[in-house]
């Protein structure tokens, strides 16, 4: 027969919380025995660590109902056993004591990215970080403008102005004299014209060479010119670097500056060779006559057909010159 319900025994001390217990083995399906009798209920025990979850067992057979025993003392906890067919409902108990917090849960999976922060604060200058590589060597840059002009050089060139005792309006006369040269008929003596100036220097009175050259004054010889007569000569200074002397033309090229133009002239053919120069046009003269029949002779010069393409030479025309810088 059944027993009286029997009171509730006092409420036992809080024991420690024990370890978890490690994973059951999913046991095999055993009969179903008879039904024992209801125990009293014993004191409320300590609230034990939650342990692993084993695996779900299989439903077993529902065996024949027993009687209702007496409740018996409540045993010591064991492992957690497969979970059995659903008993009938007791009665409900009175409301127990909280339990304690439970352990803290595996973290969970990161959240999606926040939201951008407001900009922070400009921070203090770094230290100066070392010197880098030399990079590599840049484009040329624009050229510069043009400074301002400097004092005026002594620099340029010299040109000597045959048959013209003065220099033109662009040039400086460094000094003028009159032409001299070798006796054509003579063996010896230099092949150039020279200018000899007005005012001869000597450093000595009297010479003690027993042989020597001669320098001679030179000549117009032609009947078309001043014959006999002493030629004039300048030697002139510009401040440009270049000159030169181009037979046959009376301009000079383009970006040049004319200095004067005039007559080819030399000595005649079977006397002793002399270099061409150039006379000014004008054929200036000394005003003083030779009395001697001896000394340079310049002759205007023509040119040579066959020899030249005539046309565009002219074997019955001066040949004419331009003495030209830049």
């Amino acid at each position: 027969p059944q027993g009286q319900k029997g009171e509730l025994g006092p409420e036992g001390p809080r024991g420690p919380e024990g370890p978890s217990g490690p994973d059951g083995q999913s046991g095999s399906e055993g009969l179903r025995g008879p039904q024992g009798q209801k125990g009293e209920p014993g004191p409320e025990g300590p609230i034990g660590s939650t342990g692993p979850e084993g695996p779900s067992g299989s439903e077993g057979l529902s065996g024949p109902q027993g009687q209702k025993g007496e409740p018996g003392p409540e045993g010591p906890s064991g492992p957690e056993g497969p979970s059995g067919p659903e008993g009938p409902s007791g009665q409900k108990g009175s409301l127990g004591r909280p339990g304690s917090d439970g352990v803290d849960g595996e973290p969970g999976l990161h959240g999606p990215r926040g939201r951008r922060g407001e900009t922070g604060i400009t921070g203090p200058p770094g230290l100066t970080g070392l010197p880098g590589p030399q990079g590599a060597t840049g484009d040329p840059g624009l050229q510069g403008l043009q400074g301002p002009a400097g004092d005026q050089a002594r620099a340029g060139a010299t040109y000597t102005r045959w048959g013209h005792h003065n220099c033109p309006m662009t040039a400086d006369v460094v000094y003028f004299g009159r032409i001299g040269g070798a006796n054509p008929s003579e063996k010896g003596g230099g092949s150039n014209a020279q200018c000899l100036p007005a005012d001869p220097e000597y450093s000595a009175a009297n010479s003690t060479t027993p042989k020597r050259a001669y320098m001679y004054g030179a000549e117009y010889d032609n009947s078309r010119l001043l014959v006999n007569h002493d030629i004039p000569c300048a030697v002139c200074h510009v401040n440009r670097s270049t000159t030169y002397m181009i037979p046959a033309k009376m301009t000079c090229a383009s970006g040049w500056t004319l200095e004067y133009h005039g007559y080819l002239m030399t000595s005649l053919g079977y006397q002793s060779k002399l270099e061409y120069i150039c006379v000014d046009k004008s054929l200036r003269n000394n005003n003083r006559r030779s009395k001697i029949d001896k000394g340079l002779l310049l002759y205007p010069v023509e040119a040579k057909c066959q020899s030249l393409p005539c046309p565009p030479y002219n074997a019955t025309m001066e040949m004419t010159c331009a003495l030209c810088t830049k």
